[in-house]
């Protein structure tokens, strides 16, 4: 795995001080539209007709236009009676408050006016799951982050059993420009290695990232 061999090299940043944010992933992996009756096709032909039948739902799918947030600006405040204390926040201009309601429902309608279009032409929407020995959803804490990806740990899966230390490590995209990834890290401390499932150990470099997350991982057994 590519990544072993990035943490070797990339330089980690990491918020020590503040508290580390959790998140819920789900399970890694992608959902993509497949039509089982062109999969004789060649690759770019198959991708010819996809573009084909998406761009006729998409046509589809503008018909129904979204409509523009209720917004509401709040009475200026009535400041004269107010303490010292208070003058300062209530001369500040109102916020300006939008109900979204409406846009959110019409987006929803969408989807589903192109989910529908896209079935009408033999297309499902089909999970592919991704690659990695745990690809499993679950509470995730945020650890840190270089130039171009954020670092997050599996809550419950950082382990220490004799000279290795284990975790789950799921690796995003800052920009979405690859598919997040994910994988068991294995750090043996007696052998100074790192293992991603089942590539060949690396070693680690006395103040690489990869020795940064393994302190990482020791702070939350």
């Amino acid at each position: 795995m590519k990544k072993a061999i990035l943490l070797l090299s990339i330089f980690f940043i990491s918020s020590c001080a503040a508290p580390h944010k959790q998140y819920e992933f789900g399970k890694l992996g992608d959902y993509y539209w497949n039509n089982d009756a062109l999969s004789d096709l060649p690759a770019n032909l198959f991708k010819e007709e996809f573009t084909k039948i998406k761009g006729s739902c998409d046509v589809e799918v503008e018909k129904l236009p979204i409509p523009s947030p209720t917004c509401v600006l709040p009475a200026k405040n009535e400041c004269s009676l107010m303490t010292a204390t208070g003058l300062g926040m209530c001369y500040s201009a109102p916020v300006m408050k939008c109900d979204t309601r409406a846009v959110n429902v019409a987006k929803k309608d969408r989807e589903g006016i192109f989910s529908r279009c896209m079935q009408k032409h033999d297309w499902q929407l089909e999970w592919k799951p991704g690659i990695g020995d745990d690809i499993s959803g679950g509470i995730f804490e945020y650890v840190a982050a270089d130039k171009d990806n954020e670092y997050f740990i599996k809550l419950d899966s950082p382990s220490h059993i004799g000279s290795k230390y284990t975790a789950v490590l799921r690796i995003k995209s800052k920009e979405n420009t690859t598919k997040p990834s994910q994988g068991v890290y294995v750090f043996d401390v007696e052998n100074n290695t790192l293992q991603v499932d089942n590539t060949e150990p690396v070693l680690i470099n006395k103040g690489s990232a990869a020795d940064t997350l393994l302190t990482i991982i020791k702070q939350m057994i």
